[in-house]
């Protein structure tokens, strides 16, 4: 195959021919999952949500589909109450459109108890594109909108012509 006196042996590299390359936007554990599904093709079974999310936003980062997918997976058959906006959030800036849609369906069928058992309720202020999302999707209340007519008097329901809406903060439930 060739001259027997060529050497083919691979030589390490020296510490000044190597290149370190700082990854500042993963944290350390995160990174090690990451490597583990690299070299195995496998994520822990004991993964919970917070490292699943962390390592889902890390696999868009590096363009790893599958491992993506998988995370989506686990973060969508353990949302909570209690995780269901963080969950819906991180979806949403993270691109990751079929979690966002189970999350705003969770959100829509849970609503009372995500706002009174949610500690992450009050950070959706921070996203108007998420609460415009589920305004629009929000099924209407039954309740009837308080109703004023021309002469200023309150009444239920749908009034005849010359009347305007006016809603009671009670209706806004």
């Amino acid at each position: 195959c060739g001259d027997e006196s060529t050497s083919y042996a691979v030589q390490p590299p020296s510490q000044s021919d190597l290149l370190e390359v700082p990854i500042t936007d993963v944290d350390y554990d995160t990174f090690n999952l990451l490597l583990e599904y690299i070299y195995t093709d496998k994520v822990r079974p004991d993964l919970n949500t917070g490292q699943a999310l962390s390592l889902l936003i890390t696999a868009g980062m590096f363009c790893i589909d599958r491992l993506r997918a998988i995370c989506e997976d686990i973060v969508r058959h353990n949302i909570t109450i209690q995780n269901c906006v963080e969950v819906l959030i991180t979806a949403h800036h993270h691109n990751a459109d079929g979690l966002k849609e189970i999350c705003l369906e969770f959100l829509l069928s849970n609503e009372e108890a995500c706002k009174h058992h949610s500690d992450g309720f009050k950070d959706l202020i921070g996203e108007p594109q998420l609460m415009y999302e589920l305004l629009v999707r929000r099924k209407p209340s039954t309740a009837t909108p308080n109703v004023v007519d021309s002469n200023g008097d309150p009444h239920r329901g749908g009034g005849g012509g010359g009347s305007s809406v006016r809603a009671s903060p009670s209706s806004w439930r």
